[in-house]
């Protein structure tokens, strides 16, 4: 075989198994769908509540997760750009009280907070998502459900579906003058059995 055949034939097999690790790195696909959507309810413990809304558009080379935070103090909207892997390409934040759009790049890289593959959810594993860092602790049931825990910063506790991965809800705990704040999943048209 001729010397240059050898680096050809070196320059293949390094980007097939480049490609092939960098699919094993970022797990499955993202199991997201035009229209996808997820609606939570905020509980706090002062007695307020208010809703956000995560809708999933399809685009050629991934999705647009918008995610709308409807809370009656400081409503926003927030665009993430993410890879077919569910990792954040780029954010877009909107205040609904001055229309100001800001661009911002602190989530890039990390993972959207409503999906983690299930096969990565082991006891240990720590994942960077758009909702802060955060380590797999147990297995457990929570408000009906199979559940794994994940522990975040200031305490913060996120709940995975065992068998989708998709964010079931959280529980922030008590704050001065706010409260501990309870989200559930109240309702969405993904594939999670209650």
């Amino acid at each position: 075989m001729k010397s240059c055949d050898k680096r050809n034939l070196l320059v293949i097999l390094f980007i097939v198994l480049s490609t092939n690790l960098g699919c094993q790195k970022k797990g499955g696909l993202a199991p997201f769908f035009d229209e996808l959507y997820f609606k939570y309810k905020d509980i706090v413990s002062s007695g307020s509540s208010s809703e956000r809304i995560y809708r999933i558009k399809e685009l050629h080379d991934g999705y647009e997760v918008i995610e709308k935070d409807l809370s009656p103090i400081l409503p926003r909207t927030e665009k993430h750009i993410v890879d077919l892997w569910g990792f954040i390409k780029q954010s877009t934040r909107i205040r609904e009280t001055s229309q100001k759009t800001k661009k911002h790049y602190k989530h890039k890289g990390k993972r959207i907070c409503i999906w983690i593959p299930a096969e990565e959810l082991q006891v240990g594993n720590k994942f960077e998502t758009s909702l802060g860092n955060c380590q797999v602790e147990e297995k457990r049931s929570w408000e009906n459900r199979d559940v794994w825990v994940l522990k975040g910063d200031l305490g913060v506790e996120f709940y995975y579906d065992i068998k989708t991965g998709f964010l079931v809800g959280s529980h922030v705990p008590s704050l001065p003058m706010v409260g501990s704040t309870k989200r559930i999943l109240i309702e969405t048209n993904a594939d999670i059995s209650y």
